[in-house]
Order: structure tokens, then C-alpha cells, then sequence
């Protein structure tokens, strides 16, 4: 992503005047339209699991800065090698305030949530916590500091006991 690379560039000249290819373009944080071109910092939540894993692999290949942030309780962190990663919780807010300071998010996939039924009816408390009050924290913070884009991943649970596999859209639930 060429983004970092600017930003570099104007921290060693003090300057917000970016150049490309010899071209100076000005502030790019005044100049969003070239500034999205260039790439967007997206940050993962439950990105060493199996789908945030394989987004985190489908976003560098499209070059996008990728910042994944997981407990690893399910999670592998061979899954997502070659990103920035951040082991921890999504209650912890010193952590959310660090990975967006640090990497100025432009947008958050949201997959760090307990998705298991059974468990779920086992531990409902633990699932509350992870679920409604990590996602409560997670947002909270991307309004403090002014991250107004999220994905938010629902689960194939909300179908029920599913007809066929893989579950269509337009199955019953």
C-alpha cells in the first residue's frame, strides 16, 4: 500500500505535501478521493479465525492495509501471517485506543463474535460478554475516534437447522 509510504515520506520532510511520481498532490487527508485510491486501514476483529482469515488474505491481495485484532480462542495466528497483529480483547479498551491511533482505521470487519448454539446455551454469560459487550466497546471506540465504517458479520445460526448445505439466502429459518 502505497499510504504508508507517503506518510513516511512527509513525516521525514515535516510536511503534509505528498509527491507522486513527481506530481505534488497536496494533503492527502484533504484529498480522500486519492487517498482512498492509494488503500484503506482495515482493522479485523476475530481475523485469525476461519472467514476473518481468509478476508484478511482477500484484502492484501488487494493491497489493503490490514490490522487483525483476535484473542486467538479459536483463532490461529499462522492463519493470518504477514499482517499486523494484535492479541487481546475487544473489552480492552487501552488496546482499541493503541490500534486506532496507531494505524488511523478507516473502516472495521466485525467478526469476533461466539457463534457456537450449543455453547452458547451452555455459557450464556460468556457469549454476552464476547457478543454485546465487546461489540458495545468495539463500537464505542470507533466513534471516539471517528471511524464511521463496519461490517458486521452475522452467523449461518440465524437459519436455524439448515435444508440443504450450504444454506441459500432464501432458505426458511
Amino acid at each position: 500500500c502505497l499510504r504508508h509510504h507517503y506518510k513516511a515520506s512527509a513525516e521525514k520532510k515535516q510536511s503534509n505535501t505528498y509527491q507522486l511520481r513527481g506530481e505534488v498532490l497536496g494533503d492527502f487527508k484533504k484529498n480522500v478521493y486519492l487517498w482512498r485510491e492509494l488503500c484503506m486501514a482495515v482493522l479485523i476483529t476475530g481475523g485469525a479465525g476461519y472467514i476473518g482469515s481468509h478476508t484478511v488474505l482477500y484484502l492484501q491481495k488487494k493491497k489493503e492495509d490490514v490490522i487483525v485484532l483476535d484473542h486467538l480462542g479459536k483463532g490461529h495466528r499462522e492463519a493470518v501471517r504477514g499482517t499486523v497483529f494484535y492479541q487481546g480483547s475487544l473489552q480492552d479498551g487501552v488496546l482499541l485506543d493503541r490500534i486506532f491511533t496507531t494505524h488511523e482505521i478507516d473502516a472495521v470487519i466485525h467478526f469476533a463474535a461466539n457463534s457456537l448454539v450449543g455453547e452458547s446455551v451452555h455459557h450464556p454469560l460468556d457469549y454476552y460478554e464476547n457478543n454485546v459487550v465487546g461489540t458495545y466497546h468495539l463500537v464505542k471506540k470507533m466513534v471516539e475516534h471517528q471511524v464511521k465504517r463496519i461490517v458486521f458479520s452475522s452467523t449461518a445460526a440465524t437459519y436455524g437447522n439448515p435444508v440443504s448445505i450450504p444454506i441459500q439466502e432464501d432458505d426458511p429459518t
